[in-house]
């Protein structure tokens, strides 16, 4: 082969295994069961990429949702505050804003959808 290096030339001689470097995965290598466990238990324990962009997804849709309700209770206090004498109108706008407020989820889900993995 050509890559073959011929080990009892001159050459091959000159070159002994102290002037080598020392094959890095052989360093890297654990020695024994405990260095292995010490390596494996000070790893960093960041979940997966597709984890974390799922997590960063329910994140956003939760502080959507949020922002979501609050601004339709805000809503429905304003309507409420427009004629405060008729308990009937109160009772409406509440029942109108728990309906929307079932659809927060879906919206905010919707909106950042595009952001989840594929595949």
């Amino acid at each position: 082969m050509v890559n073959e290096v011929d080990r009892s030339s001159p050459a091959a001689a000159e070159i002994s295994s102290s002037d080598c470097p020392p094959d890095i995965l052989e360093v890297l290598r654990p020695k024994s069961l405990a260095e292995l466990q010490q390596a494996v238990s000070d790893a960093p324990k960041a979940p997966p990429l597709m984890v974390q962009q799922i997590m960063h997804f329910s994140q956003l849709q939760s502080e959507c949702q949020q922002r979501c309700l609050e601004r339709l209770r805000q809503q429905a206090e304003r309507e409420a505050a427009l004629e405060p004498s008729h308990p009937v109108i109160a009772e409406f706008v509440g029942a109108k804003f728990a309906a929307l407020e079932e659809r927060c989820f879906v919206l905010c889900g919707r909106r950042y959808l595009s952001q989840l993995p594929t595949g």
